[in-house]
């Protein structure tokens, strides 16, 4: 936009002029009918779906009609009083600070700049906001996208002159990620891969095997007690997945069920039982050994004194006879004690001390070094210096994880060896994952490199001595998709509820089974397109339409909860969640065009963020949700039947926060 361009949501005391009137039903935008209801040129809306028309449509959105009031009054704010003092700040705030004295109000300035401000709000650069439900969503970005390309028109009549401004969204490729699934939704099918991939890959069960390599790399290598400690084990499973060709499951102790020794939580506690089979079928038929379970130790002996060459645990978790003793329920108790742990490092604002906090040490010289680990680390292990930051706290749990498992787990120079550590890992990445989402803010020693990591850890260079060339805590800090991997939701309820780039991971056992709250995790996985997802710091309620194809006609969506009081699709109404437009490509020897239509056999995914009203209505899993269609060529509304019969019209509401 210019040298700071800081369109902000911010309130200012002045406000536009109140405007009224009332729509009902599924008009495409409603909310903007509703604030423009009394303007001159009435108002003018296109039904457009993001990135799917290049150039703009017969009678495109016009300046007078739609445009402006993007800026003067942006529909999308749901308070009225906010939505009416906004525009005028964002106004106020470019005339200030753009170079070019940029004025939001004006016809001819954002005429001018049309290109570089669709672009500031489609980066989401502007607006500067703590506040996710300012950002412009995508169908008033198409709406502004194909108003320049078809020559600014200032009012409807106006002639249309195609011309390319601003390039179609979608030429940007679709990216593929690494989805890490709770253990507990992996499908045989995955299981026995992963098994194989073990087996096959990193022959878990060889002296001389990249095993045993990772298994050495952790021990020789690995960081502790220090800002790097964890960006330092993303890296390591990232160069794990590089090499097995497939995502790490996660096995999330960090979830209440893991904790209770009640019979009905029974498969949620303990080690789980994949790790404890004795065989297992590879793909290509036949019975083998489970690497789960037999994955050779530290040089083919066990820490354990009375063990063989394989790892070794624990007697009380492997042993079924013990399940349900005094001894056993201690030992799962403990996971209550690990939770709140965790839940205290997330409630921490500072991050890590840096690595050159004391200045009379080398730098990069860690607070702690406790190479063994037991179930109930002590207190005093910890020094206060870093007990008001959230690594410093979270290395407790960590430890205490690994003790718990024992007894190849509990020592660090032979942890590595045991695939629980990768399962377990994982989520505590998860864990990272959202505490660095809801904490932007953060500072971090971001040139200290991660040895011996490579190419974002992609690879390994031991006697390397340049260090610019490793992969470094910056590098590792980034969002989980620009490192290629995403996380699916929890099939458990966390003891906190996470904020992660796919959403929740708080859905619960007891509502897995409601159609309202079915098992998302296959939703996430194929690409990012037309995904906008909040970053609220507690939970991320959504409603996601999965499975969307190409249709002939194009479809008005509105969504409601269905207890709502009244089906009116305007702002304020707490029961209407949102709308959203699928745009038809039209009969076969007419305007189709197949390039446009995902060969995804899956589909994409559509969401629309639930507001706080709505959230309110839909916090029990028995809640469902009114979806009214509408066929926008022939005004029509499409029936129930209709859309089972069309497809894509299913509604899931996901990420809610518990009652």
């Amino acid at each position: 936009m210019a040298k700071n361009s800081t369109l902000t949501a911010h309130a200012s005391s002045s406000a536009p002029p109140n405007q009224k009137g009332r729509a009902s039903g599924c008009p495409f935008s409603a909310g903007l009918q509703q604030l423009r209801a009394n303007s001159s040129e009435g108002l003018h809306i296109v039904p457009v779906e993001p990135a799917q028309q290049s150039l703009p449509p017969p009678d495109p959105p016009t300046w007078e009609g739609e445009i402006q009031y993007q800026f003067s009054a942006p529909y999308w704010i749901k308070d009225e009083e906010k939505r009416k003092r906004t525009g005028v700040w964002w106004q106020k705030k470019m005339l200030e600070y753009s170079a070019d004295a940029l004025d939001l109000f004006d016809y001819g300035s954002v005429k001018a700049q049309a290109k570089t401000i669709y672009d500031h709000l489609r980066s989401r650069s502007m607006p500067l906001t703590k506040d996710s439900s300012y950002y412009f969503p995508d169908v008033a970005l198409e709406a502004f996208r194909l108003w320049a390309n078809a020559g600014f028109p200032r009012k409807v009549g106006d002639p249309v002159e195609p011309k390319e401004i601003i390039p179609d969204p979608s030429r940007n490729p679709a990216r593929i990620y690494r989805m890490r699934k709770d253990l507990l939704d992996l499908t045989p099918e995955e299981i026995q891969q992963f098994r194989a991939a073990l087996d096959d890959v990193l022959k878990v069960g060889e002296l001389d095997s990249k095993w045993q390599e990772l298994g050495h790399l952790h021990a020789d290598w690995c960081l502790h007690y220090q800002e790097a400690t964890f960006f330092w084990h993303r890296a390591y499973l990232l160069y794990v997945e590089e090499l097995i060709g497939m995502p790490i499951p996660y096995w999330n102790g960090f979830a209440e069920e893991a904790s209770k020794t009640e019979p009905q939580f029974d498969k949620f506690v303990g080690i789980p039982p994949i790790f404890l089979e004795e065989t297992y079928i590879h793909p290509n038929g036949e019975v083998r050994k489970n690497p789960l379970k037999y994955a050779l130790a530290r040089d083919g002996k066990s820490k354990d004194p009375e063990g063989g060459k394989y790892v070794s645990r624990f007697e009380v978790l492997t042993k079924p006879e013990l399940r349900g003793t005094k001894e056993w329920n201690d030992k799962i108790k403990l996971f209550e004690k690990y939770q709140q742990q965790v839940a205290k490092a997330l409630s921490m604002k500072t991050f890590s001390l840096p690595m050159n906090f004391d200045q009379n040490l080398p730098f990069g010289m860690p607070w702690a070094n406790l190479p063994a680990f037991s179930d109930d680390q002590k207190d005093i292990l910890y020094p206060d210096i870093v007990k008001q930051t959230f690594d410093g706290i979270f290395e407790q749990p960590h430890d205490n994880y690994h003790g718990w498992i024992g007894i190849d787990m509990a020592d660090n120079s032979y942890t590595a060896l045991d695939p629980l550590f990768l399962v377990m890992h994982c989520n505590l990445d998860r864990i990272l994952a959202s505490y660095l989402q809801t904490h932007p803010e953060i500072t971090l020693t971001s040139n200290f490199p991660l040895r011996p990591f490579v190419d974002n850890s992609k690879s390994l260079e031991y006697d390397e001595n340049r260090e610019y060339l490793f992969t470094t805590i910056g590098d590792m800090a980034r969002n989980t998709k620009a490192l290629g991997y995403m996380y699916g939701p929890s099939k458990l309820t966390d003891r906190v509820p996470l904020l992660l780039t796919l959403g929740p991971s708080n859905t619960g056992s007891h509502c897995q089974q409601k159609e309202t709250c079915p098992n998302t995790a296959r939703w996430g996985v194929k690409s990012e397109a037309q995904a906008s997802p909040s970053d609220t710091p507690a939970y991320n309620p959504r409603v996601i339409f999965p499975n969307l194809k190409c249709t002939t006609e194009s479809y008005r969506i509105c969504v409601f909860a269905e207890n709502s009081a009244s089906f009116d699709s305007t702002p304020t109404n707490p029961g209407f969640i949102g709308e959203l437009v699928r745009l038809g490509m039209g009969p076969a020897g007419s305007y189709k065009n197949p390039a446009r239509c995902t060969r995804n056999p899956d589909g994409i995914i559509r969401e629309l963020v639930v507001p706080q009203g709505a959230v309110e209505l839909l916090q029990d899993c028995e809640a469902r949700l009114k979806v009214l269609v509408t066929e926008i060529g022939s005004g029509k509304d499409v029936s129930e039947e209709e859309q089972e019969l069309i497809g894509g019209f299913k509604a899931y509401p996901v990420g809610l926060p518990r009652k």
